[in-house]
């Protein structure tokens, strides 16, 4: 992938197409979520708020900080959705922060 991939306005659709497929794949009742690339690196941010709880839950954020690349693979390629998929499930489930990057 090239840097500048992903300041593109197709680069953008794309990651963010395939952020949406990770995190339904992770089976939350109710999410939005927004991406944003980074200046200084290849990452990409994942701004995602949930529902816990049920209907009558509350909603939760949480950032996670992915490798723009492997986010991108991740579309077609089981190792990258894999890891991508640890990734974000335990950032929601509360465990690791933000900032630690799964990087290709």
């Amino acid at each position: 992938m090239e840097r500048s991939k992903l300041w593109t306005l197709d680069g953008l659709l794309e990651a963010r197409a395939a952020a949406a497929a990770l995190l339904e794949q992770l089976g939350l009742e109710g999410f939005v979520f927004e991406i944003e690339p980074r200046v200084d690196t290849e990452d990409v941010v994942v701004l995602v708020e949930w529902v816990r709880g049920g209907p009558e839950g509350t909603w939760t954020s949480t950032r996670v900080v992915v490798d723009g690349e492997l986010l991108l693979r991740s579309r077609n390629d089981d190792a990258s959705r894999d890891r991508l998929l640890a990734q974000l499930r335990a950032r929601i489930h509360g465990e690791g922060s933000p900032s630690r990057d799964a990087h290709a």
